[in-house]
């Protein structure tokens, strides 16, 4: 579970160099989708579960199963929960910093 707040915890750094509340569609990817079904929560639920600076405010197990699933869907942790700092580094650098309209330095 570690792994996974790891995960989502990057993201949020990520998401709060973002000047908005709305949470665009390009976060809900094919993976956080298919986990979304999987876990049977939609994107009201993930909305209420943030601020308008993405933090989150709510503790609910559908949310940890959620970053869980997706951060395994996405290779972040194997299925034993360890973590894989190259897969997430990849992660961030391909698919959050773009999305944030950042590069690395």
């Amino acid at each position: 579970m570690r792994s996974s707040t790891s995960y989502f915890v990057l993201f949020i750094c990520v998401a709060q160099v973002l000047c908005f509340y709305e949470i665009p569609d390009e976060v809900f990817d094919k993976h956080t989708l298919e986990c979304m079904e999987k876990v049977k929560v939609d994107k009201t639920f993930i909305k209420d579960m943030l601020d308008e600076d993405f933090h989150v405010t709510k503790s609910h197990p559908k949310l940890i199963e959620q970053l869980e699933c997706v951060a395994k869907s996405k290779s972040v942790i194997n299925e034993n929960g360890e973590f894989k700092r190259d897969v997430m580094y990849n992660e961030i650098f391909n698919n959050l910093l773009p999305f944030a309209n950042k590069t690395e330095n």
